[in-house]
């Protein structure tokens, strides 16, 4: 005859696994928290990233568009012009 006794799990062994399971469950939730909460802030980080990509666009576009192409007004004196020369001419007499 067998004990009945000897076939099944003591109630030590049944706390030390339900032990072990707990901190594994919880160490894989506690993970997959972090990994959900750093994608939802690259995400976010990701579309604030483009709106500002956007903006610059706009200015960038903006900027373009206000640039005009003209001679510059200011244009040095050439001495050896006559005209230059009758100019200079004209302020020492007086």
């Amino acid at each position: 005859m067998t004990d009945p006794g000897k076939y099944g799990f003591t109630l030590m062994e049944i706390l030390v696994a339900m032990t072990i399971f707990s901190v594994t469950l919880l160490t894989l939730f506690s993970t997959f928290r972090t990994i959900s909460t750093s994608s939802e802030q690259v995400q976010k980080e990701i579309q604030r990233q483009e709106r500002i990509q956007q903006c610059l666009n706009v200015i960038t576009a903006d900027l373009d568009q206000i640039f005009l192409p003209r001679p510059p007004r200011y244009h040095r004196p050439n001495p050896t012009s006559p005209r230059t020369l009758t100019a200079l001419w004209a302020r020492k007499r007086y």
